[in-house]
């Protein structure tokens, strides 16, 4: 199993519940294996959850911030450095883009983000776990 290095978690940071949806339905696929994915609604939130839950993937979506999101990824990976961030921009620029990488997402996408890009973005992030834990 991909996330068995960590626990069975993903967070994803967002107060989109149909994102959220999208999430755990791309796991679906793996049954009883599929890690659970707990949603949170804002910085302070997402943090704690990071520092509860221990996840193996964090999915930001940057509304959850009043401020610049890469300044929450930069808190995210002091707590947890090794956590995967996929970075969900509300407002795209290629400055924010850079930005957001040089914070350290794995993956960054900008609004609107259909069904398939998500299930296609975290089918590479499972395949790219698994080859990392083998």
């Amino acid at each position: 199993m991909p996330f068995a290095a960590k626990s069975s978690q993903v967070v994803v940071a967002t107060r989109d519940r149909g994102l959220s949806a999208h999430v755990a339905e791309a796991f679906t696929p793996l049954g009883a294996r599929a890690p659970r994915v707990t949603q949170v609604g804002s910085a302070a939130e997402c943090l704690t959850a990071l520092c509860l839950l221990n996840p193996a993937l964090l999915v930001l979506d940057d509304a959850v911030t009043e401020r610049p999101g890469p300044e929450l990824v930069d808190d995210v990976h002091r707590v947890r450095p090794d956590v995967r961030v996929v970075y969900i921009a509300h407002e795209h620029s290629l400055e924010l883009e850079r930005a957001a990488r040089r914070a350290g997402v794995l993956f960054y996408l900008a609004q609107p983000v259909d069904s398939e890009s998500l299930e296609a973005m975290l089918l590479r992030i499972l395949n790219q776990a698994a080859r990392n834990t083998n």
